[in-house]
């Protein structure tokens, strides 16, 4: 096999454009015929000569042979086995055959002293993630909406990445393409979609917000059941980027990040923990100014009940929502008892925990964040991904499962992965099985009350 590079297009600007495609030649009736492989695509990124060491590499993995020790100075030959690894993944993926549940064991000699486990992708989150995605009826929102469908992938891969807690240190595009398999459960590789895509798709996103957050209540209606007690209005200090907000120091957080400028989440939550409504505002909650603008865009009118979260508080705060007609949480000017005051604020610190585990996970690269909605989009990224938990949650209750946190949930999902699994047979072949590990109780548990299959992306098999 080799690789063929192809002009195909040329702008007026004289800027040339390339398509780069794996191909074997094959002899068919006498005569020498390409067949192409596999689309690496325009922006494959390997020089001309390294393409030779990739061909050889993928024919190795192919045959079970095992990856060479790379030295870590040899950055070029690294590059080369991650690229290979991963076209080599695709290249199984499109040959194999997927085995469906109950097939008969198949019998074959193998040699088990050339067993090699590769690729493992995280699988746990990703699955539970699609499944709350599906019942909000997001995809097919997403769809009437006309948003494209590339952009609908990657809505849903920041909604599950931030699920997932990544760290600064790997965002979201890398994640998808090499360490997660939300790629297989979707179908698609995440190698092939560029910044501009992420970045298109979160724009699109955050135009389409409103009519997407009316949807979403909609459907939260017929998960949970009707919008429950009096509303509580309640505005959160945000720093995107993993910052936190040093309660003894209101208003002052604990560690930035760049591109990352202070913010107000506004909220409509109901006594169970559902959102209702949000809006998000460019300033931050503490500037007393800015108070009656948020309140007065959340339609929360004089006599309801206000709550200001995370540092932002102060008795300047409390005298001018006393002196606008507004209650507060703090103070017992609810009129409500000690055990219903207990009650709420209980769900609210539950909300604040979720918050803080999904809004530590970054969003978009330091590029995109430069754009004036890139803060506002982020946020409702944080709200969705706030939506999926509360199903998730609902679901796991209503099934005996007390596990309250996220963070909890998402630990225990996050050591199921998948797989491949390659051996030699007797007769000389390789069988390579793409498959989940098995689930563990805890994860089996988690998995059945959600009705979801126990091996997410099921089994592939191949022999080459």
């Amino acid at each position: 096999m080799y690789i063929r590079r192809t002009l195909t297009r040329t702008l007026a600007n004289g800027a040339q454009y390339y398509s780069h495609r794996l191909v074997r030649s094959e002899r068919v009736g006498g005569r020498v015929r390409q067949v192409t492989l596999l689309n690496l695509g325009s922006d494959f990124a390997l020089a001309s000569t390294q393409w030779e060491s990739l061909c050889l590499r993928i024919d190795d993995l192919l045959a079970g042979r095992a990856a060479p020790a790379i030295p870590d100075q040899e950055h070029e030959r690294a590059a080369v086995e991650v690229e290979a690894q991963r076209v080599a993944a695709l290249l199984l993926a499109r040959q194999s055959s997927v085995a469906p549940p109950g097939e008969e064991s198949a019998l074959e000699s193998a040699d088990l002293c050339t067993q090699q486990v590769a690729g493992p992708r995280s699988v746990g989150v990703e699955h539970v993630a699609l499944w709350a995605i599906v019942q909000l009826g997001l995809m097919e929102q997403l769809q009437t909406l006309e948003m494209p469908q590339r952009h609908s992938t990657v809505v849903v891969s920041l909604i599950v990445g931030r699920m997932a807690a990544l760290d600064w240190a790997l965002p979201i595009r890398p994640w998808c393409a090499e360490r997660s398999a939300l790629g297989e459960l979707l179908g698609v590789d995440f190698q092939t979609f560029g910044p501009m895509v992420f970045k298109r798709a979160a724009e699109g996103l955050w135009k389409h917000h409103k009519a997407l957050e009316a949807h979403i209540f909609d459907r939260m209606q017929d998960l949970c059941g009707p919008f429950d007690g009096e509303p509580v209005y309640l505005l959160t200090n945000h720093y995107l980027g993993g910052a936190d907000w040093d309660d003894e120091c209101p208003g002052t957080p604990r560690t930035t990040h760049p591109y990352t400028p202070p913010g107000t989440l506004g909220l409509i939550v109901d006594q169970r923990g559902v959102i209702r409504r949000s809006a998000t505002f460019s300033t931050g909650a503490w500037e007393e100014r800015h108070l009656k603008r948020m309140l007065d865009e959340l339609g929360a009118s004089p006599g309801a009940l206000v709550a200001i979260e995370r540092g932002a508080a102060s008795k300047s705060h409390l005298t001018w929502l006393r002196a606008n007609g507004y209650r507060s949480l703090v103070g017992s000017e609810t009129g409500w008892d000690d055990e219903r005051l207990k009650s709420i604020g209980e769900l609210l610190a539950d909300r604040r925990r979720v918050f803080a585990s999904l809004t530590s996970a970054p969003g978009l690269t330091a590029a995109e964040q430069a754009h004036e909605w890139c803060d506002a989009a982020n946020l409702f990224i944080s709200v969705l991904a706030y939506h999926c938990v509360q199903i998730i949650r609902h679901r796991l209750i209503g099934h005996g499962i007390g596990v309250a946190s996220w963070p909890i949930l998402r630990h225990i999902l996050a050591g199921h992965c998948r797989v491949t699994v390659s051996i030699r047979l007797g007769d000389g072949r390789v069988l390579h099985m793409r498959q989940a590990t098995r689930a563990d109780p805890e994860q089996l548990a988690i998995y059945q009350a959600l009705g979801i299959d126990t091996a997410p992306g099921g089994v592939q098999k191949t022999i080459v």
